[in-house]
């Protein structure tokens, strides 16, 4: 079946997947937020996880919704999944960043529409 994998009973395997999104994210160019959710399922031995977000360049993380080790732009957490894990992620231009672009934004606005 694509998009599964199968695991032997009472072996500890290991799986890769990595995947870039550079798009995944809600937000505008002054600040964001990223969000993700896994989905396990119950076992006798939890299984576990390690999901690495890198923020868009020139922004940094602002806050994260699970205990996350942040080194500059990129957020790892690592634990065990369980039934259901969500993450959010929000970053963010550092303030003067953020005045700048927005101001920009307001000046470049049309002041009549045709």
């Amino acid at each position: 079946m694509p998009g599964s994998s199968r695991f032997r009973p009472s072996a500890i395997e290991s799986c890769t997947c990595p995947f870039g999104l550079t798009h995944a994210w809600d937000g505008d160019a002054s600040a964001g937020s990223y969000r993700l959710r896994l989905r396990g399922q119950t076992t006798i031995i939890p299984a576990t996880a390690t999901v690495t977000v890198r923020v868009p360049d020139g922004m940094a993380v602002s806050r994260t919704g699970a205990p996350t080790n942040v080194r500059g732009g990129v957020a790892i957490w690592h634990g065990e999944m369980g039934i259901r894990r969500d993450f959010e992620i929000a970053f963010q231009k550092p303030l003067l960043g953020r005045i700048a672009t927005r101001v920009w934004g307001f000046l470049t606005i049309p002041a009549f529409r045709t």
